[in-house]
């Protein structure tokens, strides 16, 4: 079986680096693996082409080039034979699901990726193609939604536990860590609430890694309050495993989520994670492991782990052995090839 993982692109986000490790993993139990960015986006490129995993571009990055671009798809698909499309995210969707219209034998499996739509024409185009999709997967069972289809299936994220073992050894000034896009749905402009909120009790140094089209604006804003002391923009890094032991905690104050790949690393590398409630977070976080507070508390939440570093620790290490018992990608990549065979003889007898 050929399986062409099918994403917009090759960006830094958890889930580009989520299909990275899965497409790994499924090219090593000896499938022909494709991963397909639509767009030109590829600061994650080399990665796959250093695990020997066949990286294409479509070349899609405005609206005249979609035609060129889902010919070159076709191609693809019509120089292979048993083929199986895995679509990342709503435009990948699009993409699989014009194939399955001209070629109906090709099994389409979809994973959004995110549990919110922000725009209500994408969560109806969703709703009226869930017939050309032949599987749905879910991140966690609180996060179906009406547009995905009724018998979606529920295969969490996974990592690559072995990255994460690094001894914990974070420097004297506390210090936090933020990895995510700046984006909308990353809410970065509560990071500069949260500095005025602790700054006049506590000494902290917030790293941010992660790009995005909102870190113009959050500097901006930074300098307008005069807090750059308390900020680090280290940009795209390889080193995340290096950068979670040397932090004292990892937050994520997102708006919307789906099951974000760094909460799962902080995780397996035993460091306190404080993050909202939204999409599949709750499967993951509880207050026995984690620190978990809406927007308007989540300062006070801070507040407990530098307060109370050592209770932080302990919630910390119940966290890391459920990630390491339920999130590794092994586990979590024979999952999606039990659905893909599944699928695959679904549609082909």
């Amino acid at each position: 079986m050929t399986i062409i993982h099918l994403l917009i692109g090759l960006g830094s986000g958890g889930a580009e680096h989520f299909v990275l490790e899965l497409a790994n993993q499924t090219k090593l139990q000896g499938y022909k693996v494709y991963v397909i960015s639509i767009s030109d986006i590829d600061i994650i490129k080399q990665k796959f082409i250093d695990n020997g995993i066949t990286t294409i571009s479509l070349g899609v990055n405005k609206p005249t080039q979609v035609v060129a671009g889902f010919k070159k798809l076709l191609a693809i698909v019509n120089d292979n034979k048993e083929v199986l499309i895995h679509a990342h995210m709503f435009h990948a969707a699009m993409f699989g699901c014009f194939i399955k219209l001209l070629k109906p034998s090709v099994p389409l499996v979809f994973t959004l990726n995110n549990n919110y739509v922000k725009r209500w024409y994408r969560r109806v185009i969703l709703f009226l193609t869930r017939p050309l999709r032949n599987a749905d997967i879910i991140l966690s069972e609180n996060s179906r939604q009406w547009y995905q289809k009724s018998d979606s299936v529920v295969i969490s994220n996974g990592i690559d536990i072995s990255r994460f073992q690094q001894p914990h050894n974070p420097p004297e000034l506390f210090t936090i860590l933020v990895v995510g896009r700046m984006e909308e749905q990353k809410n970065p402009f509560y990071f500069v609430d949260l500095v005025l909120l602790l700054k006049e009790e506590y000494s902290f140094i917030i790293n941010v890694v992660g790009v995005g089209g909102l870190k113009d604006q959050l500097v901006k804003k930074i300098a307008e309050n005069k807090i750059e002391d308390y900020f680090n923009f280290l940009g795209y890094r390889k080193d995340i495993p290096e950068l979670l032991s040397q932090s004292h905690c990892l937050i994520m104050p997102s708006l919307w989520e789906g099951m974000p790949v760094a909460l799962l690393e902080a995780g397996a590398a035993g460091v306190p994670v404080i993050a909202t409630p939204v999409g599949s977070i709750p499967a993951i976080l509880n207050n026995e492991n984690s620190y978990v507070a809406d927007v308007s508390t989540f300062h006070l939440a801070v507040k407990n782990v530098i307060d109370n570093y050592s209770l932080a620790l302990k919630k910390a290490l119940v966290l890391k052995k459920e990630v390491e018992g339920n999130y590794d990608i092994y586990s979590n990549s024979l999952r999606h090839m039990e659905l893909y065979q599944k699928v695959f003889r679904k549609v082909i007898f």
